[in-house]
């Protein structure tokens, strides 16, 4: 069964573009861009809607063109045997 998921990422100052890198998306681990809005205080807020398998999936962000990686700090990234 499917459910819905949605990834969301923000940081003091981040501008357009920002991609999700994931094994939720077809084809996996191929950069998507996420879509944004601004809110009041002028910071933009980036999220993108999957829909998930259940199970574990990875991802990580893409900032910009270049090769500028990001991880969701409050997520867990691995986990110990």
């Amino acid at each position: 069964m499917k459910s819905h998921v949605r990834l969301s990422y923000s940081s003091q100052g981040l501008q357009p573009p920002v991609f999700v890198v994931t094994s939720l998306s077809e084809p996996q681990w191929e950069p998507v861009e996420m879509q944004y809005s601004k809110t009041e205080d002028g910071q933009y807020h980036f999220s993108k809607d999957f829909d998930a398998d259940e199970g574990t999936h990875q991802y990580k962000y893409r900032l910009g063109p270049g090769e500028w990686w990001a991880l969701d700090e409050s997520e867990q990234t691995g986990k110990s045997a």
